[in-house]
């Protein structure tokens, strides 16, 4: 099971960083970002804003982050979205990837289903031709099912018609009377299914009970969170990364590259300037929180401070993409690809996030720290040299 979860995540990883190289994108943005019923965008379609509707048609790839989205039109191509509720009621013609609170998939895609969040829907008008992976904490799958079914959450209702296997991981497990499995079911539940059930199973009906060790007096304690959470919890992190970075790219791309400039120019002096701001910075909040009159300047700069930590992740990664990308250029003939920023990121995020997760004893912490290190000091070194060069031409 674990390897089959670490074989779906780097294929997942693997998806995800697929760049279309004939299409340079389409951007919008707003509260609102609609496409037409008869609208046709023959580009990649980025869009971000509170609530996102596409009843057009896209042939490329659809990026998505809102509140809503809806999707009832055709995108041939994949999806990947993240927001508070996000709707598939269309067609899809290649793979869809969504993370957030409520997500549904009500329509057609052709390869495979992605979906982590709170609470997870695969409708019953749902014909899916691929595999179908899911992590919530509620979770209801009816439709059909081309491949597998491979889930996780609190509680699982699962009554789709799928042709291969089912493994499912949850506190509370039901099948309902519509399922038909064509492989086996392979479930991790503290109670066995009804024997009932197995009338609905072509092949084998396993149950296997969670991972838990004796206490004392015979009480029950969890190892901890199972591999599958660990997984969707990192995939969550990479995308979170990856949204804001992109937001980042597109509201201020020239002071965004300024940063990642910098740390290319002078890397040494961004670790020096790192690890001296993530020592003195806490010391000099807590001085001047002290101080009645401080307190709130001491606040904000502690906010300011902790953005720029967890924002230091975005450039290095940023950073580091150019730099695979740029090497790929040079030896293997790449031509340059289109949205060249966004893939960029999208795979130095990623090599941290594989980096990282390396099983070597305190290994995440210590590069954690580095990409902090440069991170930082590359921020305090572009933000320097913006304000000496204003002063220079008398605007600060």
């Amino acid at each position: 099971m674990r390897k089959l979860l670490a074989a779906l995540g780097i294929a997942l990883l693997c998806l995800m960083l697929t760049a279309p190289t004939a299409m340079a994108g389409e951007f919008k943005g707003g509260s609102s970002v609609t496409v037409g019923r008869d609208q046709v965008i023959n580009d990649d379609f980025y869009a971000a804003g509170g609530t996102i509707t596409i009843d057009g048609t896209i042939n490329g790839d659809c990026i998505a982050s809102g509140g809503t989205m809806v999707i009832n039109g055709t995108v041939n191509g994949n999806v990947m979205a993240a927001g508070g509720q996000l709707v598939i009621a269309g067609k899809v013609t290649r793979s869809v990837r969504m993370a957030g609170g409520y997500l549904t998939v009500n329509g057609q895609v052709e390869r495979d289903v992605v979906l982590a969040g709170g609470n997870a829907v695969i409708g019953s008008q749902a014909v899916i031709g691929g595999d179908v992976i899911v992590g919530a904490g509620t979770a209801n799958v009816e439709g059909s099912i081309g491949k597998r079914f491979l889930g996780g959450g609190g509680n699982v209702t699962f009554g789709a018609t799928v042709k291969g296997n089912v493994e499912v991981s949850a506190e509370n497990l039901t099948i309902a009377p519509a399922a038909k499995i064509g492989g086996n079911l392979i479930y991790t539940t503290a109670r066995e299914l009804p024997a009932t059930v197995k009338a609905q199973v072509t092949g084998d009906m396993i149950h296997r009970l969670p991972e838990v060790q004796a206490g004392e007096r015979g009480r029950l304690v969890a190892r901890g969170p199972s591999f599958f959470d660990v997984f969707v919890g990192k995939v969550l992190g990479w995308l979170r990364l990856f949204l804001l970075g992109a937001a980042l790219l597109f509201l201020w791309p020239k002071r965004t590259s300024a940063v990642t400039a910098m740390l290319q120019a002078k890397p040494w002096w961004s670790l020096g300037w790192g690890v001296l701001l993530l020592l003195l910075v806490p010391l000099l909040v807590l001085i001047v929180c002290l101080t009645i009159i401080g307190l709130p300047i001491g606040l904000i700069g502690l906010a300011l401070y902790l953005v720029a930590l967890y924002a230091s992740q975005i450039f290095v990664g940023l950073w580091l993409g150019r730099w695979v990308l740029a090497w790929l250029q040079r030896t293997a003939k790449w031509a340059r690809v289109p949205g060249f920023d966004y893939w960029a990121l999208a795979i130095g995020l990623a090599i941290i996030w594989i980096v990282r997760a390396l099983p070597i004893p305190l290994w995440s912490a210590l590069i954690g720290l580095a990409i902090i290190f440069f991170g930082l000091g590359a921020l305090w070194l572009t933000w320097q040299h913006t304000y000496s060069k204003s002063r220079t031409e008398g605007t600060a």
